[in-house]
C-alpha cells in the first residue's frame, strides 16, 4: 500500500476497454501508465492485486509489447471474479493503480460488460502467454455408435469408480508417474484452477507445472496436461476430459522472415487421429484474426502442410513492433509480434474444438554497426566525415576529437559543423566538418613537402527515449603537398586583371591552371594572355573579354569581370590554392555570350546625329525592347532562340546574330516619305565552338 490514502480518478482516452469474442481487452497509454503500476480485481468488497501466481492461475495477462506502444491487459471471460450470466454476458470490475515515486497511489476504475459474440464450441482451448485454459460444455451428448476409448480414459474411469465422489476431483496422468488425484481445493493450492459455470466446466493452469510435460510433435515442442475431471451428477458418473496442449515453439528467424510453426494434430486434444477433421485455420495479430486480403497486404504468409502449419512474418512488417537496446556497445534491434492462431477441428465426432494460441514471438537481437565515409575534399582543406545510418530513435549527443570531449553544441560553438542528413526511408545520418588548420587536428610532416592531418573521432550516440548511450570510433587522415612561399595576388586594371605569382620552391611539383587547363606559353598566346617571367616569379595579365572570364551584374554603366587561377599538384591534380579576382569595368559597348545561350548587349546610341531615342530601339523582333536605357545607351538580354535571332553554322562554329535597330517615325504615317530621325542599326553576334555536326536528310 502507498504512504498516502489512494485517490480514485476517472479518465478517458488514456484507457480503452474492448470486448473481444472470448476476453476483455484493456489498452493503456504507456506515458500515462508510468513506470510503476498494478492491476486490481474487485470481488464485491474485496480487492485483490493481480500479480503472479494469481494472474496466470486466474486468467489474467498483461504486457507492454503491443505494437501500438500501449500497455495491454487481457482477462478471460472465465477469469476469476468475472461475473458470468448464463455464459453469455460477462462483467469485469477492476482497477488500474498508478504509483508515484513517493508511493502515493491513484486508482482508475475499469469496468466493462460484454455479450458473447460467437457461440461457444463444445470444447475451447486457449493458450495464452502465461497460462493454458480449457472449457468444455457440461451437457450430456447424444448416444453415438462410435466409441472413443483410450488407455488414458480406462485408467481415469477406474480411479473415478473407486474414489469418493462427494466433491469434484481431477486425475492427472504424466508419463513415468502414477496417476495423481486431487480435489478442487488442493488442486487450486497447487496452481490448477477448476470451476463450473451454468453450462461449462473450466480448467486453467500456468505453464511449467509439475504435472505438465513437454513433448515433441513433428519436431515442435508442445506442453501438455492430461487432466480429467469427474463427479457424480444424480445417478450419473460424469468424466470430462480437460486435457490441453499448447505449442511452446519460440519461433525462429531466417534473416528475412520471422518463422513460427505448430503441429496440426495435437495429442491429447486429438484422441483418434483417424477421425480428425480440420474445419478452419486462421491467424492474426494483437488478438484479432485477419482475413486473407489483410494478410496479403501486410506480407504475412501461412502455409498448411500435412502435419504442420507454418507462419512467416517479414522483419519489420506492419502489425509488429521494434525493441532496441545497447548490447556490447552496439545498437541492437529485434522485431516482436503478438501472433494469434486459431484452429477449429473435430475429433471422431461432430463436436468441434476451437483451439487458440496467443504467442509473443520475436527475432534475436540484430546488431546494427554504424559506418563512416570519408568525404573530405582536399581542396576545401576541411575534414568531412559521414556517419550513418540510424533509425529515428538514435541521436548524436557528443564527439571526442583527438582526446577533446565536446557535446554537439560545444563543437558547433568552436566552429565545427555537425549536420543531420535525412533519408527518404526515415533513417538519418550525420556529417561532421573540421577544418585542417584547427588546433584540434593533429599535424605532422610526412616528407619535405607533404603535411599529414589526422583526426581521431569517438562519437557518442544515444537511444531515445530510454537513454542508452553507445560509442563508435573512427579515424580520418589527409596528406597534402604544400607549396613553399606560395603567394598569389591579383589587381584590377582598366581593361584587364593582373595576377602575380611568386617563385615557389620545387615549382615542378605544381601547375598553375585556368579551369582544368594548365597555364603554358602556348595557351597564353592562343588566348591573348600576356605571360611574363620575372626574377620573383611570373605575371599574367588577362585582357578583358578573353577566354576564362565570367561576367556578373552587367549594367549600362559598369559590370564585373571575374577570373580564377588555381594551383594544383602536378601528380595528383588536387587543387591546393585558388585565387579569384572580381573587378569592375566600364560597360561602354559590349556583347556577352553566356554558355546557356543568353546574349547580353550594351550599345551606345550617342554616335548618330541627331541622337536616336533609346526607348524606341528594338531587336529584329520589334516586341523585344531594351531591359534598361539611359540617355545614350541601351541594354538587351535575350535568348539566342528568341527576338528574331538568326542562326548560321560552319565546320567550326555556331553563329547567332541579331541587330539593335532604331525604329524611325515617318510623316505622314500613311505614306512614309519624310523622317527627321537618324538611321541606326548595330549587328551583334555570338560564336559557339562546334564539337560535332551531323547531316540530316528530311523529306
Amino acid at each position: 500500500q502507498g504512504s498516502t490514502r489512494p485517490s480514485i480518478v476517472k479518465v478517458t482516452g488514456a484507457m480503452v476497454i474492448e470486448c473481444r469474442d472470448r476476453y476483455f481487452w484493456v489498452s493503456l497509454d504507456t506515458a500515462f501508465a508510468g513506470s510503476k503500476y498494478r492491476f486490481d480485481i474487485a470481488n464485491g468488497a474485496t480487492v485483490r492485486r493481480i500479480i503472479d501466481p494469481l494472474a496466470s492461475e486466474c486468467g489474467f495477462t498483461y504486457s507492454n509489447n503491443s505494437v501500438t506502444g500501449r500497455l495491454i491487459f487481457r482477462a478471460s471471460y472465465f477469469a476469476c471474479y468475472v461475473h458470468n450470466e448464463l455464459d453469455s454476458v460477462f462483467t469485469l470490475t477492476s482497477n488500474f493503480v498508478k504509483i508515484d515515486p513517493s508511493g502515493g497511489e491513484t486508482t482508475f476504475p475499469l469496468s466493462k460488460t460484454c455479450t458473447l459474440s460467437i457461440p461457444w464450441n463444445a470444447r475451447e482451448v486457449i493458450c495464452e502467454e502465461n497460462y493454458m485454459e480449457v472449457s468444455v460444455r457440461r451437457t450430456v451428448p447424444q448416444i453415438s455408435q462410435t466409441q472413443i476409448i483410450s488407455q488414458e480414459w480406462d485408467i481415469t474411469y477406474s480411479i473415478a469408480q473407486r474414489a469418493a465422489l462427494a466433491t469434484w476431483q481431477v486425475v492427472f496422468l504424466k508419463t513415468g508417474l502414477a496417476p495423481t488425484t486431487m480435489n478442487t481445493s488442493y488442486a487450486w493450492s497447487q496452481g490448477y484452477v477448476m470451476g463450473s459455470t451454468p453450462g461449462r466446466v473450466v480448467f486453467r493452469s500456468p505453464y511449467g507445472q509439475p504435472l505438465s510435460e513437454l513433448v515433441m510433435v513433428n519436431g515442435i515442442q508442445v506442453e501438455t496436461i492430461h487432466a480429467t475431471i469427474f463427479y457424480r451428477q444424480k445417478w450419473m458418473l460424469v468424466l470430462i476430459d480437460m486435457s490441453t496442449a499448447c505449442t511452446t515453439n519460440p519461433g525462429s528467424f531466417d534473416g528475412t522472415n520471422l518463422l513460427w510453426s505448430t503441429p496440426i494434430v495435437l495429442r491429447p486434444l486429438v484422441q483418434v487421429p483417424t477421425g480428425f477433421v480440420s474445419s478452419s485455420i486462421r491467424m492474426g495479430v494483437e488478438g484479432l484474426l485477419l482475413d486473407n486480403a489483410t494478410m496479403l497486404q501486410k506480407g504475412y504468409g501461412m502455409s498448411v502442410g500435412p502435419t504442420l502449419v507454418e507462419i512467416q512474418i517479414p522483419f519489420g512488417a506492419d502489425g509488429g513492433s521494434r525493441e532496441v537496446h545497447v548490447i556490447d556497445n552496439q545498437y541492437s534491434e529485434r522485431y516482436i509480434i503478438n501472433l494469434y492462431y486459431e484452429h477449429i477441428f473435430a475429433d471422431g465426432s461432430q463436436e468441434l474444438t476451437r483451439h487458440r494460441m496467443a504467442r509473443l514471438v520475436h527475432t534475436p537481437y540484430l546488431p546494427q554497426t554504424p559506418f563512416t565515409i570519408n568525404q573530405t575534399i582536399l581542396a576545401e582543406r576541411v575534414f568531412t566525415v559521414y556517419l550513418g545510418v540510424f533509425n529515428p530513435d538514435v541521436a548524436l549527443i557528443a564527439v571526442d576529437l583527438n582526446g577533446v570531449p565536446l557535446t554537439v553544441p560545444q563543437a558547433q560553438l568552436r566552429g565545427f559543423t555537425i549536420s543531420t542528413v535525412q533519408h527518404p526511408n526515415g533513417t538519418h545520418a550525420y556529417v561532421l566538418k573540421v577544418p585542417f588548420e584547427d588546433p584540434i587536428v593533429l599535424k605532422s610532416y610526412s616528407g619535405p613537402t607533404t603535411m599529414m592531418y589526422v583526426l581521431n573521432i569517438n562519437y557518442t550516440l544515444n537511444i531515445v527515449p530510454q537513454n542508452e548511450p553507445y560509442y563508435h570510433p573512427a579515424t580520418v587522415a589527409a596528406q597534402i603537398r604544400i607549396p613553399i612561399n606560395q603567394d598569389l595576388t591579383a589587381v584590377c586594371k582598366e581593361k584587364s586583371i593582373l595576377f602575380s605569382i611568386t617563385q615557389m620552391e620545387m615549382s615542378y611539383l605544381w601547375e598553375i591552371c585556368i579551369g582544368s587547363d594548365p597555364l603554358t606559353p602556348e595557351l597564353a598566346a592562343n588566348r591573348g594572355y600576356i605571360l611574363k617571367n620575372t626574377t620573383q616569379g611570373l605575371t599574367l595579365e588577362v585582357p578583358l573579354y578573353t577566354i576564362g572570364y565570367t561576367y556578373e551584374d552587367i549594367g549600362l554603366n559598369m559590370f564585373f569581370g571575374i577570373f580564377t587561377l588555381s594551383i594544383r599538384d602536378a601528380s595528383t591534380l588536387s587543387v591546393v590554392a585558388v585565387s579569384t579576382k572580381r573587378c569592375p569595368f566600364n560597360s561602354e559597348e559590349l556583347v556577352v555570350c553566356m554558355p546557356n545561350g543568353t546574349m547580353t548587349v550594351v550599345a551606345s546610341v550617342a554616335s548618330t546625329v541627331p541622337m536616336v531615342d533609346p526607348l524606341r530601339t528594338t531587336l529584329l523582333d520589334r516586341s523585344c525592347k531594351p531591359n534598361e536605357t539611359n540617355a545614350t545607351a541601351v541594354l538587351f538580354t535575350f535568348s539566342v532562340t528568341t527576338c528574331g535571332t538568326r542562326f548560321m553554322v560552319d565546320d567550326h562554329y555556331l553563329m547567332y546574330e541579331n541587330e539593335v535597330v532604331f525604329n524611325g517615325v515617318f510623316l505622314p504615317e500613311s505614306a512614309p516619305v519624310i523622317t527627321r530621325d537618324s538611321e541606326y542599326r548595330l549587328t551583334v553576334r555570338c560564336y559557339y565552338p562546334v564539337n560535332d555536326t551531323q547531316m540530316l536528310a528530311l523529306d
